[in-house]
């Protein structure tokens, strides 16, 4: 079951303990984030998350009803692929809310006011979904991905290039290496000099030979991990999550098992939620991931 959450920015904090309860009760949530592109790119993801979702959640506020709203936007792709809402699309709105203000694509549909525990509520109505079969229910992302399976061959690949991040590495590990060789270099043939200018020349020394050797010995690592090219395998893009230094990308596989990578390659890095596809991993780490044809109704 897939759940796209629509909000404006200003109702972030809600919408995120929201998502955190759909996946705690076991749903695939996408809300969107600031990693998304910008531009057409960040439009073509959003539209193409909300083609792949099963429900759709829509935070009524001021602020996501304001003309020019991106949240309205994205009730325009919900509208576009369920002319009629009812049993796709839950309106959340704040207490005592006019329901004249909605849109006229929700007026028909039996908003949810926000009392008490909201996110409870919600996820209690995706169950609902679920188990009347709405929204694509019948179909959970183990289904999904054995029937794309049936439909797709697996793509042949030659070993992967290793991202050139890693060479960099080495080559910034070298230079601090080299940094620290040379300043040992100078320190010495300056000749003896007062304890607390030693003490300074020798941290000049250490310090740098130390961090390169760390970095270069880190690089290697993971150019061992991950130089080899690795078979296709069948996945579902559950979720990504970003940390200060890369993204992690949750990946459902073909054997059934959830795993999460880090995405070290450009296509792998940009993957999202909902896409399925054949993922290139080697090491626990994310090479590469090749989105597949999207299945038509027919094929459902």
């Amino acid at each position: 079951m897939r759940v796209f959450l629509s909000y404006a920015r200003e109702d972030r904090a809600r919408a995120e303990t929201i998502r955190s309860a759909l996946h705690a009760a076991g749903f695939d949530c996408f809300l969107d984030t600031t990693s998304l592109p910008f531009g057409q790119e960040y439009n073509a993801r959003i539209s193409q998350a909300v083609a792949g979702a099963d429900l759709f959640v829509f935070l009524v506020s001021g602020a996501a009803l304001e003309p020019g709203s991106y949240a309205l936007t994205e009730l325009s792709f919900a509208e576009n692929k369920w002319r009629n809402p009812a049993g796709y699309v839950l309106p959340v709105v704040p207490a005592d809310f006019d329901a004249g203000r909605l849109p006229a694509y929700l007026r028909p549909v039996n908003a949810l006011p926000i009392r008490g525990n909201i996110e409870a509520q919600i996820v209690d109505w995706v169950r609902q979904r679920v188990e009347k079969g709405g929204g694509g229910g019948e179909e959970t992302p183990e289904l999904r991905l054995a029937r794309w399976l049936r439909l797709n061959q697996r793509p042949f690949r030659k070993a992967r290039k290793l991202p050139a991040r890693y060479l960099a590495s080495v080559v910034v590990g070298v230079g601090f290496v080299g940094f620290g060789i040379l300043a040992s270099s100078l320190f010495s043939e300056m000749g003896p000099a007062p304890a607390g200018v030693d003490a300074f020349a020798g941290a000049m020394t250490i310090v740098p030979i130390l961090i390169g050797a760390l970095v270069v010995l880190s690089a290697i690592v993971q150019t061992i991990r991950g130089a080899a090219g690795t078979n296709a395998v069948g996945a579902l893009v559950l979720d990504r999550s970003e940390r200060k230094h890369g993204i992690t990308v949750h990946l459902l596989l073909a054997d059934g098992s959830r795993k999460g990578y880090d995405a070290v390659g450009r296509s792998a890095s940009n993957v999202y939620a909902g896409e399925i596809g054949w993922a290139f991993v080697k090491g626990g780490m994310l090479l590469d991931f090749e989105a597949g044809p999207r299945t038509t109704s027919a094929e459902r």
